[in-house]
């Protein structure tokens, strides 16, 4: 609740000024908010005029809908490129304000299952890796589980020793950290004509958000 007084502004917001800029880790998993069904070519069509208006046009040309297994491919593509631009650019410009140090992450890892249907690197996904409490469940995890497990828990043990788990946001490098099957740098969305489409749709005034 923004009164004025004890929250005067939003905190969330790039450029106010922050009380304290301590060390800050954000990002996804990979198939957060995905949509509740796949989309047919026409529906993806009607959702993103719907959604991008002036813009769309573009982004259906960046994103293949000619049957409806490609549209509803694009369909989860674009949520996690929009949910990951909106990272990357809320850190760029949070950094370049304030100065604070942020590192964004895409967790990529699916939580494996005995049998269908799979709903891959979903939200909440990594907390069982995080905390190392694979045995403690249902789903099938073997070794190459742990072995990530102990990957997410260095980084995050490393984050709160000392506040560099790899390298932080940076205005001018468009890259955030990929955390999972493909570890190391990576680009935030899934090329670059998507990602510059999504910043100039962002840059005339359109929200890049998850819903």
């Amino acid at each position: 609740m923004l009164d004025g007084v004890v929250l005067p502004v939003d905190p969330i917001a790039p450029g106010v000024t922050v009380a304290s800029a301590v060390p800050l880790v954000t990002g996804f998993n990979a198939d957060e908010f995905m949509p509740a069904r796949d989309q047919t070519a026409a529906e993806f069509q009607q959702a993103v005029r719907a959604r991008y208006g002036d813009h769309a046009d573009r982004l259906l040309a960046l994103y293949p809908h000619a049957t409806d297994a490609e549209a509803a491919q694009s369909a989860r593509l674009l949520v996690r490129d929009v949910y990951m631009a909106s990272t990357y650019r809320w850190a760029a410009d949070r950094t370049r304000a304030t100065g604070q140090a942020i590192y964004a992450y895409l967790f990529t890892h699916p939580s494996p299952v005995s049998k269908p249907p799979s709903f891959g690197t979903f939200h909440t996904s990594e907390i069982p890796y995080l905390f190392g409490v694979l045995d403690r469940g249902r789903r099938p995890y073997g070794d190459a589980d742990e072995k990530i497990a102990a990957q997410l828990q260095s980084y995050w043990l490393k984050f709160i020793r000392g506040g560099e788990p790899w390298s932080r946001v940076r205005p001018d490098t468009i890259e955030v950290m990929g955390i999972g099957d493909a570890v190391g740098p990576r680009p935030p969305v899934s090329s670059s004509e998507r990602f510059r489409a999504l910043m100039e749709y962002a840059d005339a005034g359109g929200r890049l958000s998850i819903r």
